[in-house]
């Protein structure tokens, strides 16, 4: 007899299990403040070299090039960029501020509600994980989303399940 493969959802369930990340204790990357110093072609110089070390894995090398690029010309897709990268590091909550930001420069930016969602997924956030990546999805379809987003709304129905059956008892 052979052994059931197991489905697509349970797999789901249980890499989301093994992927929890704790909150970060160590401070965020510097947040420029302002216009820069709205140098282009420095920042896109930075930016490259930031796609370099992306590519390659290292992420830390790819954060301080960001930064650098910010300082010289803050966009919605570099705070984006810096945050896909944190949250590649492990650092859930630097990448959310850095969403933060970058939704503050431009609330339809999907790259950074994709990312934001995966940081309140990975920090158990459902319902703000739910919410980010539904937005997303409305703006820029993502079929390798779909079955992060559905996943993220099944937990956070169950979720809504358990605390409605507490209020009736």
């Amino acid at each position: 007899m052979f052994a059931r493969e197991p489905d697509k959802e349970f797999c789901l369930r249980r890499f989301a299990e093994l992927e929890r990340m704790d909150e970060e204790s160590e401070p965020f990357p510097a947040m420029p403040s302002g216009e820069g110093s709205g140098d282009f072609e420095k920042a896109g110089e930075h930016k490259m070299a930031a796609s370099d070390a992306k590519n390659s894995g290292d992420y830390a090398k790819a954060v301080d090039e960001f930064t650098a690029a910010l300082a010289c010309s803050p966009s919605a897709l570099t705070y984006a960029n810096r945050a896909d990268c944190l949250l590649k590091m492990k650092r859930p909550c630097a990448a959310l501020a850095d969403c933060d930001a970058a939704i503050g420069l431009n609330p339809d930016s999907a790259k950074a509600l994709k990312i934001r969602g995966k940081c309140n997924r990975f920090l158990g956030k459902w319902e703000a994980a739910q919410t980010d990546l539904a937005k997303a999805m409305s703006i820029d379809f993502d079929p390798d989303m779909q079955d992060l987003l559905k996943f993220v709304q099944g937990k956070f129905q169950s979720i809504q399940q358990r605390a409605t059956k507490a209020r009736i008892k």
